[in-house]
C-alpha cells in the first residue's frame, strides 16, 4: 500500500508561491516577445534592438560620460546587428 504524502494537502510555501509567480511572469514576458515577433518579424525585431543599443550607448557617453558602460551597450548594438545580416541570410532582404 502506497503511503499519501502528510504535506499534499499543505498550503503552497512562500517558496513555491514565488516561483509561481516568476514563471507566470516570464510566460507573460515570452507572449509579449511572441508578439513582437508575428507583429514586426524577426528583422525588423533585431534591426529596432540594434538602434535602442545604439541610442543608449550615445546617451550613456553622453549624460553619464561612463565609457565602460557606453563601450558595452556598443557591443550589444553590433550583436544585434550580427544577428540581423545573418537573419537577411534566412529570410531575405527586408
Amino acid at each position: 500500500m502506497m503511503r499519501k504524502d502528510p504535506d499534499a494537502n499543505m498550503p503552497p510555501s512562500m517558496e513555491e508561491e514565488a516561483a509561481d509567480a516568476a514563471e507566470a511572469a516570464l510566460a507573460k514576458r515570452a507572449d509579449a516577445l511572441e508578439q513582437l515577433l508575428d507583429h514586426w518579424g524577426p528583422r525588423e525585431l533585431m534591426y529596432q534592438l540594434m538602434a535602442i543599443a545604439q541610442a543608449k550607448a550615445e546617451h550613456v557617453q553622453t549624460n553619464w560620460q561612463d565609457k565602460a558602460l557606453a563601450e558595452s551597450w556598443e557591443e550589444t548594438a553590433q550583436a544585434f546587428s550580427d544577428a540581423d545580416n545573418q537573419l537577411t541570410k534566412i529570410w531575405g532582404p527586408a
